[in-house]
This record gives C-alpha cells, sequence and structure tokens, in this order.
C-alpha cells in the first residue's frame, strides 16, 4: 500500500514539474514575455486554476515576472522570464547538450551570443532599477 502512495505521490509530483517546465520553455521564447493565453496556445496547457497556480508559484518563487501590457487592461498581464540561470539553460546549455560538442566555440563571437548578452545585461538593469537609482 505505502508503495503505491509513493508512486502516486511520485507521479503527481512529476507531472506539476513538467506543466512548471512548459511554462518556462514557453516563455524563454519570446523575450519580452507572453500574455496568458499566449502561454497556454505556446505551452498546450488547459485554461483553468491550475494554470493560475503555477503562474502565481512561478511568479512567487521569482523565476518570472508579471507587468502590465502598455496600453491593454489589467487582465491582459504579461509573463516574463527573469530567472538568469533557467533563460541560460533553456536558450544555451539544452541546445547545446543536444548538438554537436564545438557549440561553445561556434557560438561565441555571433550574433546570438551579443543579443544574449546585451538582454541578460538589460535584465540586470531591470531587476536592479531601486539599486541604480540609488546610485
Amino acid at each position: 500500500m505505502f508503495q503505491v502512495q509513493c508512486v502516486f505521490r511520485l507521479s503527481i509530483l512529476l507531472s506539476v514539474l513538467c506543466t512548471h517546465q512548459a511554462v518556462l520553455e514557453a516563455l524563454a521564447k519570446k523575450r519580452s514575455g507572453m500574455t496568458r493565453s499566449e502561454i497556454l496556445t505556446a505551452s498546450k496547457l488547459n485554461t483553468g486554476g491550475t494554470t493560475t497556480h503555477i503562474l502565481k508559484e512561478l511568479e512567487e518563487s521569482s523565476f518570472i515576472r508579471r507587468y502590465p501590457a502598455y496600453g491593454k487592461k489589467e487582465k491582459d498581464q504579461v509573463y516574463q522570464l527573469v530567472d538568469f540561470y533557467s533563460l541560460f539553460y533553456l536558450n544555451h546549455i539544452l541546445k547545446a547538450a543536444t548538438t554537436d560538442s564545438t557549440y561553445w566555440i561556434d557560438n561565441f563571437n555571433t550574433s546570438k551570443y551579443f543579443a544574449w548578452a546585451g538582454y541578460s545585461y538589460e535584465l540586470v538593469c531591470l531587476t536592479h532599477i531601486p539599486n541604480i537609482k540609488k546610485a
């Protein structure tokens, strides 16, 4: 009986992790962020309380940030992936693991690398606006 309960709990935990990961992977594809409906479409999740709960958990754990879309209603909030390691992992490490062994050498001085570096700098500044204002 105990093994059945453990397997059941583990399967629930893994399905929850997969849905969180699906949201993060969808957000990693669009740097400026996505609305809730765009996230649902990109991650192939269903509308409902589960998605709201996932977005809330990811926001509370600082993986994503939520901000109002310019000129839109409050309902049309934009969610943006802001966790530095997740961004780097989903855009570089994951791709390097599935491609050739010279990925890092081939991509070091490319426009893709410089775009990522610029975006990362922008995100660091965005994350530390209060500290920048004090300086």
